[in-house]
């Protein structure tokens, strides 16, 4: 018999479960709200010890979130409207994103605990932004969060003093949330990736925003498609995709993803492509050109009668045979576009 769960944490289900959508700010809030009671970023307050939560600790690990999402993944958070960037604490997290870049020299993607201390190193950089997410979070964020649709009082989730820019908690109250922080994590990252599924058109978007908030990227070993694209042309005068006439030496020898890994968040025969090792580099995580994409397909309609005519090669024959009948590089490649 399934147990029941407290009435309090009910309550904050149905108000992940019955969210509108016009942006993922109440998936982010909730989240870094779980987050910094979890990791005891708050203030316990006497006589009657209440726990209270600032906006600019909920404002600091909301950025963590989103960058990771951005950075990585570059995921939509809002629709699309002409003439707009989107999401207004978004667009904050994308300029610091880019600001990062330039200092680092490199549009390299990075978790957001490693790019934070070189942002730190920049006098009043990152308190700039955390104040200015910090400033939308009482306009449209903390007391929206407590509605629920159908209900005209607001849920007694947590007290809201707007004056002060916090929220409280009474101690029972953090202690349910501690105690049922993963269900409760589970529950905004199924939500999450529910509504990002609306605006973006990328794959696997529950994985990634698991990955985003974990920091931990699930990459794959290569070894097995390194191995299979050199037997298929055995290990001599394997083409570089990306120096028409040239071909790789073993010993400099490795696969690139002609649609961005961070796109697909998956390694698939049809879109591993052999190169030097720096080529593979150079391109990092840029957009291929149409005539990448023309030549993916001419690969990989060379490649499937070399692998059929192999022993063993059942599986890689099947995805690219999927993947052509189903013009997954076309459809992925006009994905990551958008």
């Amino acid at each position: 018999m399934e147990e029941r769960l407290p009435t309090y944490i009910a309550q904050w289900t149905m108000v992940l479960r019955g969210m509108q959508v016009d942006n993922t700010y109440k998936c982010a809030w909730a989240r870094a709200i779980l987050s910094c009671l979890g990791k005891g970023r708050f203030m316990q307050l006497p006589p009657d010890g209440k726990a209270m939560l600032h906006f600019s600790d909920i404002a600091k690990e909301m950025v963590r979130l989103y960058w990771n999402q951005t950075c990585f993944f570059h995921l939509r958070q809002a629709p699309e409207k002409r003439g707009q960037r989107g999401a207004l604490i978004v667009s904050y997290v994308e300029d610091l994103i880019e600001s990062y870049y330039a200092l680092l020299g490199t549009r390299r993607p990075s978790w957001w605990s490693e790019a934070e201390p070189l942002l730190k190193e920049e006098k009043g950089l990152l308190e700039k932004t955390f104040r200015e997410v910090g400033n939308v979070l009482p306009q449209n964020v903390a007391h929206r969060f407590l509605n629920l649709k159908g209900r005209r009082d607001p849920l007694p989730l947590y007290e809201y003093r707007r004056p002060e820019k916090a929220i409280y908690f009474a101690s029972w109250q953090v202690g349910l949330l501690i105690s049922f922080r993963e269900l409760l994590e589970d529950e905004v990252d199924l939500r999450w990736a529910e509504i990002l599924e609306r605006f973006n058109g990328s794959p696997r978007i529950a994985r990634k925003v698991v990955a985003a908030s974990n920091e931990e990227l699930r990459r794959g070993s290569l070894k097995e498609f390194k191995d299979v694209i050199q037997d298929a042309y055995r290990r001599v005068r394997i083409p570089d995709f990306y120096e028409e006439g040239s071909y790789v030496p073993l010993d400099d020898f490795s696969l690139d993803h002609v649609i961005p890994w961070s796109y697909l968040y998956s390694d698939d025969i049809w879109n591993l492509v052999p190169t030097r090792k720096g080529n593979n580099s150079a391109k990092g995580d840029s957009l291929p050109g149409k005539e990448d994409i023309v030549r993916l397909k001419r690969r990989n309609q060379d490649l499937l009668p070399r692998l059929r005519g192999m022993k063993g090669m059942e599986k890689h024959v099947g995805a690219l045979l999927f993947a052509e009948e189903n013009h997954l590089v076309d459809l992925y490649y006009g994905g990551c576009l958008l």
